[in-house]
């Protein structure tokens, strides 16, 4: 694992993972219902910012490798469309 992806996936996910267990315990339901309410959205907008970053940092060895791309990007598309079809079909 290089720098780049420590410090850019590392980090946040044990801010993130620490900010949970915090609001987990210390607020009540309704608190912490507004709380990943509000800032879910934050959560979204880094995790798009990170995958902007390792694209473009890693943009020589995706063209490289784009067989080895398509292999893990095809069947993790392929299971986001079959859950959002699921749950569209669920309710």
């Amino acid at each position: 694992m290089t720098l780049l992806s420590t410090q850019y996936l590392g980090i946040p996910l044990a801010a993130g993972a620490i900010t949970r267990v915090i609001a987990m315990t210390t607020l009540s339901k309704k608190r912490r219902d507004q709380f990943f309410g509000y800032f879910g959205l934050f959560g979204m907008l880094g995790l798009l910012y990170v995958i902007i970053v390792l694209f473009m940092s890693q943009g020589r060895a995706i063209i490289d490798n784009i067989g080895t791309v398509f292999r893990i990007c095809v069947p993790c598309v392929l299971v986001e469309l079959s859950s959002s079809r699921l749950d569209s079909l669920t309710g």
